[in-house]
Protein backbone atom coordinates (compact mmCIF):
# COMPACT_ATOMS: atom_id res chain seq x y z
CA UNK A 1 0.00 0.00 0.00
CA UNK A 2 1.09 3.21 -0.93
CA UNK A 3 1.54 5.30 2.34
CA UNK A 4 -0.03 9.21 3.88
CA UNK A 5 3.40 10.58 3.24
CA UNK A 6 3.77 9.06 -0.35
CA UNK A 7 0.03 10.84 -0.91
CA UNK A 8 1.50 14.20 0.91
CA UNK A 9 5.12 13.98 -1.03
CA UNK A 10 2.84 13.42 -4.44
CA UNK A 11 -0.10 15.71 -4.12
CA UNK A 12 0.42 17.70 -1.10
CA UNK A 13 -3.14 16.51 0.13
CA UNK A 14 -3.66 14.79 3.52
CA UNK A 15 -5.83 11.77 3.58
CA UNK A 16 -8.60 11.31 6.39
CA UNK A 17 -7.84 7.90 7.95
CA UNK A 18 -5.96 6.89 10.66
CA UNK A 19 -3.18 4.67 10.83
CA UNK A 20 -5.76 2.05 12.99
CA UNK A 21 -7.70 2.03 9.66
CA UNK A 22 -4.59 1.68 7.58
CA UNK A 23 -3.87 -1.49 9.48
CA UNK A 24 -7.02 -2.84 9.82
CA UNK A 25 -6.94 -2.56 5.77
CA UNK A 26 -4.20 -4.27 5.70
CA UNK A 27 -5.19 -6.95 7.74
CA UNK A 28 -8.73 -7.94 6.28
CA UNK A 29 -6.59 -8.18 3.02
CA UNK A 30 -3.89 -10.51 4.30
CA UNK A 31 -6.77 -12.35 6.09
CA UNK A 32 -8.39 -12.85 2.89
CA UNK A 33 -5.36 -13.94 1.01
CA UNK A 34 -4.67 -16.63 3.32
CA UNK A 35 -1.50 -14.51 5.04
CA UNK A 36 -2.68 -13.66 8.22
CA UNK A 37 0.04 -13.09 10.99
CA UNK A 38 -0.89 -16.54 12.54
CA UNK A 39 -0.11 -18.13 9.69
CA UNK A 40 3.00 -20.53 10.33
CA UNK A 41 4.05 -23.69 9.37
CA UNK A 42 1.97 -25.75 11.82
CA UNK A 43 -1.07 -23.20 11.53
CA UNK A 44 -2.43 -23.40 7.81
CA UNK A 45 -5.31 -20.98 7.42
CA UNK A 46 -8.07 -22.40 6.49
CA UNK A 47 -9.55 -19.44 4.55
CA UNK A 48 -12.40 -18.53 6.29
CA UNK A 49 -12.42 -14.79 5.74
CA UNK A 50 -13.12 -15.36 2.09
CA UNK A 51 -15.26 -18.21 2.89
CA UNK A 52 -17.65 -15.74 4.57
CA UNK A 53 -17.27 -13.21 2.22
CA UNK A 54 -18.63 -15.35 -0.73
CA UNK A 55 -21.52 -16.25 1.27
CA UNK A 56 -22.19 -12.91 1.80
CA UNK A 57 -22.09 -12.17 -1.43
CA UNK A 58 -23.75 -15.34 -3.03
CA UNK A 59 -26.71 -14.40 -0.63
CA UNK A 60 -26.73 -10.52 -1.67
CA UNK A 61 -26.57 -11.29 -5.61
CA UNK A 62 -28.74 -14.50 -5.99
CA UNK A 63 -31.28 -13.28 -8.63
CA UNK A 64 -30.62 -9.39 -8.25
CA UNK A 65 -31.41 -7.85 -11.18
CA UNK A 66 -31.40 -3.29 -11.55
CA UNK A 67 -31.39 -1.34 -14.31
CA UNK A 68 -32.91 2.10 -14.86
CA UNK A 69 -35.64 2.33 -18.14
CA UNK A 70 -37.98 5.30 -19.62
CA UNK A 71 -35.96 7.16 -22.33
CA UNK A 72 -33.22 6.25 -24.77
CA UNK A 73 -30.78 7.86 -22.10
CA UNK A 74 -31.85 5.46 -19.47
CA UNK A 75 -31.66 2.30 -21.99
CA UNK A 76 -27.88 3.50 -22.57
CA UNK A 77 -26.98 4.14 -18.86
CA UNK A 78 -28.87 0.49 -18.07
CA UNK A 79 -26.26 -0.90 -21.22
CA UNK A 80 -23.42 0.44 -19.88
CA UNK A 81 -23.99 -1.75 -16.51
CA UNK A 82 -24.07 -4.66 -18.04
CA UNK A 83 -19.96 -5.30 -16.99
CA UNK A 84 -20.95 -4.52 -13.66
CA UNK A 85 -24.00 -6.82 -13.64
CA UNK A 86 -21.38 -9.63 -14.80
CA UNK A 87 -19.17 -9.09 -11.94
CA UNK A 88 -21.34 -8.36 -9.23
CA UNK A 89 -20.92 -11.20 -7.09
CA UNK A 90 -17.27 -10.64 -7.40
CA UNK A 91 -17.11 -7.01 -6.16
CA UNK A 92 -19.33 -7.83 -3.73
CA UNK A 93 -18.03 -10.66 -2.21
CA UNK A 94 -14.36 -8.11 -2.04
CA UNK A 95 -15.90 -5.36 -0.65
CA UNK A 96 -17.24 -7.72 1.95
CA UNK A 97 -13.67 -8.68 2.90
CA UNK A 98 -12.53 -5.03 2.74
CA UNK A 99 -15.43 -3.06 4.09
CA UNK A 100 -15.90 -1.36 0.83
CA UNK A 101 -15.16 -1.00 -2.74
CA UNK A 102 -15.20 2.16 -5.02
CA UNK A 103 -17.17 2.18 -8.84
CA UNK A 104 -15.07 4.61 -10.72
CA UNK A 105 -16.81 5.05 -14.34
CA UNK A 106 -14.90 7.06 -17.10
CA UNK A 107 -15.71 7.43 -20.27
CA UNK A 108 -13.60 5.24 -23.32
CA UNK A 109 -14.22 4.88 -27.13
CA UNK A 110 -17.55 6.19 -26.84
CA UNK A 111 -19.20 4.78 -23.70
CA UNK A 112 -18.72 4.22 -19.98
CA UNK A 113 -16.31 1.95 -18.86
CA UNK A 114 -16.50 1.34 -14.98
CA UNK A 115 -13.14 1.04 -13.17
CA UNK A 116 -13.16 -0.90 -9.72
CA UNK A 117 -10.69 0.21 -6.83
CA UNK A 118 -10.71 -2.44 -3.99
CA UNK A 119 -11.10 -1.00 -0.23
CA UNK A 120 -7.34 -0.98 0.45
CA UNK A 121 -6.64 1.15 -2.44
CA UNK A 122 -8.97 4.04 -2.08
CA UNK A 123 -8.13 6.66 0.69
CA UNK A 124 -10.88 9.78 1.31
CA UNK A 125 -9.58 13.17 2.03
CA UNK A 126 -12.69 14.48 2.69
CA UNK A 127 -16.26 13.82 3.37
CA UNK A 128 -19.52 16.06 4.75
CA UNK A 129 -21.61 16.24 7.57
CA UNK A 130 -23.53 13.27 7.27
CA UNK A 131 -20.38 10.79 6.32
CA UNK A 132 -20.74 10.38 2.46
CA UNK A 133 -16.99 11.04 0.81
CA UNK A 134 -16.62 13.95 -1.17
CA UNK A 135 -13.10 13.77 -1.84
CA UNK A 136 -10.72 10.88 -2.47
CA UNK A 137 -7.74 9.04 -4.02
CA UNK A 138 -7.26 5.74 -6.06
CA UNK A 139 -3.83 4.81 -6.92
CA UNK A 140 -2.77 2.16 -9.62
CA UNK A 141 1.14 0.60 -10.43
CA UNK A 142 2.40 -0.81 -13.41
CA UNK A 143 5.63 -2.48 -14.58
CA UNK A 144 7.45 -1.21 -17.90
CA UNK A 145 10.18 -3.19 -18.86
CA UNK A 146 12.52 -2.43 -15.47
CA UNK A 147 10.49 0.55 -14.43
CA UNK A 148 7.46 0.30 -11.68
CA UNK A 149 5.29 3.36 -12.18
CA UNK A 150 2.83 4.80 -9.80
CA UNK A 151 -0.44 6.69 -11.12
CA UNK A 152 -2.65 8.67 -8.63
CA UNK A 153 -5.81 10.18 -8.97
CA UNK A 154 -7.35 12.97 -7.13
CA UNK A 155 -11.33 13.88 -7.26
CA UNK A 156 -12.33 16.56 -4.86
CA UNK A 157 -15.64 18.00 -5.20
CA UNK A 158 -16.24 22.01 -3.84
CA UNK A 159 -19.46 23.43 -3.97
CA UNK A 160 -20.60 22.46 -7.71
CA UNK A 161 -16.69 22.56 -8.70
CA UNK A 162 -15.37 18.96 -9.49
CA UNK A 163 -11.37 18.49 -10.01
CA UNK A 164 -9.69 15.46 -11.12
CA UNK A 165 -5.68 15.10 -10.82
CA UNK A 166 -3.63 12.79 -12.19
CA UNK A 167 0.07 12.73 -10.75
CA UNK A 168 2.32 9.31 -12.00
CA UNK A 169 5.89 8.54 -10.29
CA UNK A 170 8.41 6.72 -11.29
CA UNK A 171 10.94 3.90 -9.92
CA UNK A 172 13.54 1.34 -10.59
CA UNK A 173 12.75 -0.09 -6.89
CA UNK A 174 9.13 -1.63 -6.37
CA UNK A 175 9.44 -0.48 -2.63
CA UNK A 176 9.66 3.12 -3.41
CA UNK A 177 7.51 5.53 -5.63
CA UNK A 178 10.70 7.26 -6.92
CA UNK A 179 10.45 10.22 -8.75
CA UNK A 180 7.74 12.62 -10.79
CA UNK A 181 7.28 11.61 -14.35
CA UNK A 182 5.18 12.25 -17.51
CA UNK A 183 1.91 10.09 -17.62
CA UNK A 184 2.92 9.64 -21.67
CA UNK A 185 5.40 7.08 -20.22
CA UNK A 186 2.92 4.54 -20.11
CA UNK A 187 0.89 3.34 -22.68
CA UNK A 188 -2.77 3.35 -20.84
CA UNK A 189 -2.35 6.47 -18.97
CA UNK A 190 -1.17 8.61 -22.08
CA UNK A 191 -4.21 9.85 -22.51
CA UNK A 192 -5.45 10.85 -19.24
CA UNK A 193 -5.74 14.95 -18.48
CA UNK A 194 -3.41 16.21 -15.27
CA UNK A 195 -6.24 18.26 -14.56
CA UNK A 196 -9.68 18.59 -15.20
CA UNK A 197 -12.47 21.03 -14.22
CA UNK A 198 -15.85 20.38 -14.29
CA UNK A 199 -18.85 22.95 -13.17
CA UNK A 200 -22.11 21.82 -11.97
CA UNK A 201 -21.41 18.55 -10.71
CA UNK A 202 -23.65 17.20 -7.64
CA UNK A 203 -21.92 14.36 -6.44
CA UNK A 204 -18.86 12.53 -6.51
CA UNK A 205 -18.21 10.85 -10.13
CA UNK A 206 -16.83 8.02 -7.94
CA UNK A 207 -18.67 5.80 -5.93
CA UNK A 208 -18.20 4.43 -2.48
CA UNK A 209 -19.83 1.19 -1.93
CA UNK A 210 -19.36 0.79 2.10
CA UNK A 211 -20.60 -2.20 4.15
CA UNK A 212 -23.25 -1.18 6.45
CA UNK A 213 -21.49 -2.22 9.89
CA UNK A 214 -20.38 0.27 12.48
CA UNK A 215 -16.68 0.79 12.34
CA UNK A 216 -15.35 -0.12 15.86
CA UNK A 217 -11.47 0.63 14.30
CA UNK A 218 -12.17 4.24 13.87
CA UNK A 219 -15.66 5.47 14.80
CA UNK A 220 -14.67 9.02 12.99
CA UNK A 221 -13.88 7.21 9.87
CA UNK A 222 -16.35 7.52 6.49
CA UNK A 223 -14.18 4.05 5.75
CA UNK A 224 -16.83 0.98 5.77
CA UNK A 225 -14.95 -2.15 7.72
CA UNK A 226 -14.92 -5.94 6.76
CA UNK A 227 -17.86 -8.21 7.59
CA UNK A 228 -15.75 -10.11 9.90
CA UNK A 229 -13.95 -6.59 11.26
CA UNK A 230 -15.32 -8.37 14.87
CA UNK A 231 -14.23 -11.94 13.88
CA UNK A 232 -10.55 -11.76 13.59
CA UNK A 233 -9.49 -13.11 16.89
CA UNK A 234 -12.31 -16.34 16.73
CA UNK A 235 -11.04 -16.46 13.03
CA UNK A 236 -7.67 -16.92 14.48
CA UNK A 237 -8.93 -19.55 17.36
CA UNK A 238 -10.23 -21.38 14.27
CA UNK A 239 -7.76 -21.79 12.25
CA UNK A 240 -5.22 -22.77 15.40
CA UNK A 241 -7.96 -25.23 16.58
CA UNK A 242 -8.13 -26.83 13.53
CA UNK A 243 -4.41 -27.51 13.19
CA UNK A 244 -4.41 -29.11 16.96
CA UNK A 245 -7.38 -31.20 15.37
CA UNK A 246 -5.04 -32.45 12.25
CA UNK A 247 -2.44 -32.69 14.34
CA UNK A 248 -4.57 -35.08 16.53
CA UNK A 249 -4.87 -37.23 13.21
CA UNK A 250 -1.70 -37.52 11.96
CA UNK A 251 -0.08 -37.70 15.78
CA UNK A 252 -2.23 -40.74 16.93
CA UNK A 253 -1.55 -42.37 13.57
CA UNK A 254 -1.94 -46.01 13.62
CA UNK A 255 2.07 -47.64 14.49
CA UNK A 256 3.94 -50.63 15.46
CA UNK A 257 7.01 -49.90 17.35
CA UNK A 258 9.15 -53.07 16.49
CA UNK A 259 13.21 -53.47 17.55
CA UNK A 260 15.04 -53.94 14.25
CA UNK A 261 16.41 -57.24 15.32
CA UNK A 262 12.52 -58.75 13.99
CA UNK A 263 13.38 -57.65 10.05
CA UNK A 264 15.92 -59.37 7.67
CA UNK A 265 18.96 -57.08 6.79
CA UNK A 266 19.71 -56.46 3.03
CA UNK A 267 23.29 -54.16 2.16
CA UNK A 268 22.71 -53.03 6.18
CA UNK A 269 19.16 -51.76 5.52
CA UNK A 270 16.38 -53.57 7.23
CA UNK A 271 13.89 -54.80 4.81
CA UNK A 272 10.31 -53.78 5.97
CA UNK A 273 6.80 -55.50 4.87
CA UNK A 274 5.45 -54.09 1.57
CA UNK A 275 3.67 -50.58 2.58
CA UNK A 276 5.36 -50.78 6.48
CA UNK A 277 7.64 -47.37 6.23
CA UNK A 278 4.50 -45.60 7.34
CA UNK A 279 3.41 -48.48 9.59
CA UNK A 280 6.50 -49.70 11.23
CA UNK A 281 8.78 -47.59 13.42
CA UNK A 282 12.06 -48.90 14.12
CA UNK A 283 13.70 -49.25 17.34
CA UNK A 284 17.60 -50.01 17.93
CA UNK A 285 18.14 -53.56 19.17
CA UNK A 286 19.79 -53.58 22.80
CA UNK A 287 20.38 -56.12 25.81
CA UNK A 288 17.49 -54.42 27.28
CA UNK A 289 15.56 -53.73 23.79
CA UNK A 290 15.25 -56.53 22.18
CA UNK A 291 12.70 -58.67 20.05
CA UNK A 292 9.88 -55.94 20.89
CA UNK A 293 6.65 -55.22 19.12
CA UNK A 294 4.26 -52.87 20.29
CA UNK A 295 1.05 -51.50 19.05
CA UNK A 296 0.76 -47.48 19.14
CA UNK A 297 -3.18 -46.71 18.73
CA UNK A 298 -4.10 -43.98 21.42
CA UNK A 299 -7.55 -42.74 21.87
CA UNK A 300 -8.07 -39.81 19.51
CA UNK A 301 -9.68 -36.97 21.19
CA UNK A 302 -11.29 -35.77 17.95
CA UNK A 303 -14.40 -35.79 19.12
CA UNK A 304 -13.93 -32.79 21.89
CA UNK A 305 -11.91 -30.89 19.24
CA UNK A 306 -14.66 -31.19 16.44
CA UNK A 307 -17.30 -29.89 19.16
CA UNK A 308 -14.78 -27.10 20.04
CA UNK A 309 -13.89 -26.15 16.31
CA UNK A 310 -18.06 -26.13 15.91
CA UNK A 311 -18.34 -23.91 18.90
CA UNK A 312 -15.87 -21.21 17.60
CA UNK A 313 -17.89 -21.37 13.90
CA UNK A 314 -20.73 -20.48 15.98
CA UNK A 315 -19.47 -17.82 17.14
CA UNK A 316 -17.51 -16.60 14.26
CA UNK A 317 -21.68 -16.78 12.56
CA UNK A 318 -22.51 -14.51 15.42
CA UNK A 319 -19.99 -12.14 15.10
CA UNK A 320 -20.19 -11.83 11.05
CA UNK A 321 -24.37 -11.50 11.62
CA UNK A 322 -25.05 -15.09 10.01
CA UNK A 323 -27.58 -17.18 11.51
CA UNK A 324 -26.85 -20.51 13.23
CA UNK A 325 -25.79 -23.02 11.10
CA UNK A 326 -24.33 -21.02 8.11
CA UNK A 327 -21.44 -22.42 8.39
CA UNK A 328 -21.73 -24.29 11.85
CA UNK A 329 -22.56 -28.02 11.69
CA UNK A 330 -26.65 -27.45 13.66
CA UNK A 331 -27.61 -30.80 15.47
CA UNK A 332 -30.79 -30.09 15.84
CA UNK A 333 -32.92 -29.00 13.03
CA UNK A 334 -35.87 -26.77 12.90
CA UNK A 335 -39.31 -28.05 12.35
CA UNK A 336 -42.09 -25.30 12.30
CA UNK A 337 -42.05 -22.52 9.46
CA UNK A 338 -41.93 -20.18 12.57
CA UNK A 339 -38.24 -21.75 13.95
CA UNK A 340 -36.73 -21.96 10.58
CA UNK A 341 -37.63 -18.28 9.73
CA UNK A 342 -36.46 -17.13 13.28
CA UNK A 343 -33.25 -19.07 12.70
CA UNK A 344 -32.53 -16.92 9.32
CA UNK A 345 -33.33 -13.67 10.53
CA UNK A 346 -29.87 -12.74 11.36
CA UNK A 347 -28.83 -13.17 8.42
CA UNK A 348 -31.30 -11.90 6.47
CA UNK A 349 -30.69 -8.69 8.19
CA UNK A 350 -27.47 -8.72 7.34
CA UNK A 351 -28.11 -9.52 4.02
CA UNK A 352 -30.61 -6.56 3.16
CA UNK A 353 -28.61 -4.24 5.23
CA UNK A 354 -26.34 -5.13 2.37
CA UNK A 355 -28.60 -4.76 -0.08
CA UNK A 356 -29.64 -1.54 0.78
CA UNK A 357 -26.19 -0.04 0.72
CA UNK A 358 -25.57 -2.00 -2.55
CA UNK A 359 -28.51 0.14 -3.99
CA UNK A 360 -27.50 3.37 -2.99
CA UNK A 361 -24.19 2.75 -4.41
CA UNK A 362 -25.47 1.61 -7.84
CA UNK A 363 -28.17 4.78 -7.93
CA UNK A 364 -25.17 7.20 -7.21
CA UNK A 365 -23.04 5.23 -10.33
CA UNK A 366 -26.14 5.80 -12.65
CA UNK A 367 -26.09 9.38 -11.67
CA UNK A 368 -22.53 9.44 -13.12
CA UNK A 369 -22.86 7.42 -15.98
CA UNK A 370 -25.87 10.16 -16.59
CA UNK A 371 -23.31 12.91 -16.08
CA UNK A 372 -20.70 11.60 -18.27
CA UNK A 373 -23.06 10.99 -21.18
CA UNK A 374 -24.13 14.32 -20.67
CA UNK A 375 -20.54 15.89 -21.19
CA UNK A 376 -19.19 13.62 -23.80
CA UNK A 377 -22.75 13.64 -25.73
CA UNK A 378 -22.68 10.04 -25.63
CA UNK A 379 -26.73 9.44 -26.03
CA UNK A 380 -29.62 11.44 -25.84
CA UNK A 381 -30.61 13.53 -22.73
CA UNK A 382 -33.81 12.16 -20.93
CA UNK A 383 -35.30 10.84 -17.92
CA UNK A 384 -34.16 7.46 -16.09
CA UNK A 385 -36.17 5.75 -13.71
CA UNK A 386 -34.05 3.04 -11.32
CA UNK A 387 -35.60 -0.28 -11.45
CA UNK A 388 -33.79 -3.28 -8.68
CA UNK A 389 -35.29 -6.23 -7.52
CA UNK A 390 -33.60 -8.48 -4.81
CA UNK A 391 -34.20 -11.95 -3.80
CA UNK A 392 -35.75 -12.72 -0.43
CA UNK A 393 -35.62 -16.46 -0.47
CA UNK A 394 -33.43 -16.64 2.02
CA UNK A 395 -36.32 -16.24 4.53
CA UNK A 396 -38.99 -16.64 2.23
CA UNK A 397 -40.82 -19.57 1.02
CA UNK A 398 -41.27 -18.35 -2.56
CA UNK A 399 -43.63 -20.76 -3.47
CA UNK A 400 -46.07 -20.60 -0.06
CA UNK A 401 -45.74 -16.81 -0.88
CA UNK A 402 -47.07 -17.41 -4.38
CA UNK A 403 -50.11 -20.01 -3.56
CA UNK A 404 -51.16 -17.42 -0.96
CA UNK A 405 -51.32 -14.60 -3.27
CA UNK A 406 -53.21 -16.19 -6.13
CA UNK A 407 -55.52 -17.53 -3.40
CA UNK A 408 -56.03 -13.71 -2.57
CA UNK A 409 -56.50 -13.14 -6.18
CA UNK A 410 -59.38 -15.78 -6.58
CA UNK A 411 -60.76 -13.89 -3.83
CA UNK A 412 -60.69 -10.56 -5.14
CA UNK A 413 -58.74 -9.12 -2.22
CA UNK A 414 -55.23 -8.82 -4.80
CA UNK A 415 -55.69 -7.58 -8.76
CA UNK A 416 -53.92 -10.00 -11.24
CA UNK A 417 -51.57 -6.90 -12.05
CA UNK A 418 -50.35 -7.10 -8.62
CA UNK A 419 -49.51 -10.15 -8.50
CA UNK A 420 -48.01 -10.16 -12.13
CA UNK A 421 -45.79 -7.08 -10.67
CA UNK A 422 -44.66 -8.88 -7.61
CA UNK A 423 -43.94 -12.50 -9.36
CA UNK A 424 -41.88 -10.73 -12.16
CA UNK A 425 -40.57 -7.46 -10.51
CA UNK A 426 -42.47 -5.55 -13.50
CA UNK A 427 -43.93 -1.91 -12.57
CA UNK A 428 -47.80 -2.23 -11.77
CA UNK A 429 -48.40 0.01 -15.14
CA UNK A 430 -45.95 -2.75 -17.24
CA UNK A 431 -47.37 -5.89 -15.12
CA UNK A 432 -51.47 -4.25 -16.04
CA UNK A 433 -50.06 -4.05 -20.01
CA UNK A 434 -48.70 -7.59 -19.98
CA UNK A 435 -52.01 -9.40 -18.97
CA UNK A 436 -53.70 -11.43 -20.76
CA UNK A 437 -56.71 -9.14 -22.43
CA UNK A 438 -59.05 -11.46 -20.89
CA UNK A 439 -57.67 -10.38 -17.65
CA UNK A 440 -57.95 -6.61 -18.43
CA UNK A 441 -61.61 -6.78 -19.27
CA UNK A 442 -62.58 -8.40 -16.48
Amino acid sequence: MITKQDIKQMLGVDITISSSMTEALKLWDDMYCDVPPWASENVIPLSMPAVIASKAAKMVTIEAEFGCEGSERADFISSQLEPVREKLRTLVEYAAAKGGLVFKPYVENGSVTVEYIQGNCFYPTSFDSNGNITGGIFYTRKTVGDMYYTRVEYHQLKGNVYTIKNVAYQSCVKESIGVKCSLQLVPEWAGMDEELNLNNIEKPLFVYFKMPFANNIDPSSPLGVSIYAKAVNTIKDLDEQYAELIWEYRGGELAIHATEDLFRKNKDVYKLPKHGKRLYRLLESGADNKNIMQVFAPAFRDQSLQSGFNEILKQIEQQCGFARGTLSDVSQVEKTATEIIHAKQETYTTVSDIQKSLQNALEHLMYIIDVWADLGGLAPAGEYNPMFSWDDSIISDRKAEFAEKLQLVQSEILGADELRSWYTGEDIKTARQNLPQSRVEE
